[in-house]
């Protein structure tokens, strides 16, 4: 399955990241970007469920893969 359809997405890297912090960081990366709509479904995604989704120890590998273009 290809990802360069979705209109957000970073590239997680191995590194020495939390995976809480790691989520929080895309969140942030995500919400920047979204439109006020896009915006509030973001901040409604429980930490939790994020946090579920993420690798251990990694970090996100560059800001500029959150847009899509």
């Amino acid at each position: 399955m290809s990802c360069k359809n979705y209109k957000y997405k970073v590239k997680v890297t191995p590194g020495q990241g939390k995976k809480g912090k790691v989520a929080k960081q895309a969140q942030g990366m995500f919400v920047k970007d979204a439109t006020p709509g896009e915006r509030e479904l973001i901040k409604a995604m429980a930490d939790h469920d994020m946090v579920m989704q993420m690798i251990s120890n990694c970090r996100i590998a560059s800001a500029a893969s959150s847009k899509k273009k």
